[in-house]
């Protein structure tokens, strides 16, 4: 029981230090922040057919609430992906999960809204929760099994919003969860043991001086972080961009909320080139783009426009995978891409949502150096 609150009341002081530096970052005067800031203003960020949305910063009950499954949030992939049985099985996997990831996205606006919603000026939104989840197309899965099963999900949400005391959808999600892992798990594609997956991944393959990089995080140091930007603006390498953009999130003391790192993440998932660290990548940047837009359970939480990333780098991964068959570890990395959860609005952190767990996961030694100094 000690233990219990013991880690109850680390987490409520972990959630009062991220909305203080969350203050501390927006108006911050160092020396440090100034030259981060320089070093963005003097790139001319230019992004292939992607322009960041309008964010809607959170406080409180501020902002816009958005539904999910009345979107085209897919996976399409090309008319050869669609007729090759890899990658249409592959498709299949991702779209998979997109069914429960934008049911649960809805559902959770309605538990905790209603179903009727309002937008940043407070106008009713197009769709209620219901009729949202009622558009999800699921024939978009080739699979007939998996087709079969998403509908049958979709059925029990819109039944449960008619009558709460309808819950089969939480047994039957978890089911379906379970059925769709299992089928598109990576061995059905391969062998890769998780030993050679992290193996393979390790960012020493490609930065020979890793360690030495890699002590550096949080260090706020702005000539390492201005040799970052350099290696950066100069590499050619996708991978060791990879590398540099990430270490580069992690050098400051801000931990997630370092924002000027993130054009640089942006860059790279963008520019359409296959790498094993585009997962990461991406993680990174929604890790951090969750950090500006609130905590709170009333908070806006833009699934669809982390997605919109998501699937950028997902194409990009397929896209390398139909050139490269054997590939079982881009298969892989595909996978995993996919099966990320969205951040949830209800989940292991009782305090607010999801996003401080996904910050927590992404930015370990942030939240490790907070715990150590309360």
């Amino acid at each position: 029981m000690k233990e219990t609150l013991h880690k109850s009341l680390l987490l409520v002081m972990t959630l009062i230090c991220l909305v203080a530096c969350n203050k501390h970052s927006a108006t911050a005067t160092s020396d440090d922040q100034a030259n981060d800031s320089i070093s963005v203003q003097s790139e001319n960020f230019v992004y292939k057919d992607y322009q960041e949305p309008e964010w809607y910063e959170e406080d409180g009950t501020t902002g816009t609430l958005q539904t999910m499954c009345d979107l085209d949030d897919w996976l399409h992939g090309t008319k050869q992906q669609k007729a090759n049985p890899l990658t249409r099985k592959l498709l299949d996997a991702y779209n998979s999960s997109v069914v429960w990831h934008d049911i649960e996205h809805d559902l959770q606006l309605y538990f905790r809204f209603g179903d009727q919603l309002t937008d940043e000026n407070d106008e009713p939104t197009p769709f209620t929760t219901y009729e949202a989840i009622e558009q999800l197309d699921c024939s978009i899965i080739s699979d007939t099994e998996i087709s079969s099963q998403a509908r049958k999900l979709k059925q029990y949400a819109i039944l449960m919003q008619k009558d709460t005391t309808q819950t089969q959808y939480f047994k039957y999600r978890d089911t379906y969860i379970g059925n769709s892992v299992e089928k598109f798990h990576v061995s059905h594609f391969g062998d890769i043991s998780e030993d050679e997956y992290w193996a393979m991944i390790k960012p020493a393959n490609w930065v020979e001086d890793y360690d030495s990089i890699f002590e550096k995080r949080m260090s706020g140091d702005s000539i390492y972080q201005a040799f970052l930007v350099q290696q950066l603006q100069k590499e050619k390498d996708i991978n060791r961009r990879c590398v540099y953009a990430i270490e580069y999130a992690h050098s400051s003391t801000d931990g997630p909320n370092f924002q000027v790192a993130k054009p640089y993440l942006i860059q790279i998932m963008t520019d359409n080139e296959y790498s094993p660290l585009l997962k990461d990548v991406w993680r990174t940047w929604r890790a951090i783009q969750s950090a500006d837009m609130g905590m709170s359970k009333d908070s806006s939480i833009p699934n669809f426009e982390y997605n919109r990333l998501r699937n950028r780098c997902a194409q990009t991964i397929l896209n390398h995978i139909e050139n490269h068959p054997d590939d079982i570890l881009a298969i892989d990395i595909f996978l995993v891409l996919g099966f990320c959860d969205n951040i949830n609005r209800y989940g292991g952190f009782a305090f607010g949502n999801q996003s401080v767990m996904e910050q927590m996961e992404v930015f370990p030694e942030y939240f490790a150096h907070i715990f150590e100094h309360e």
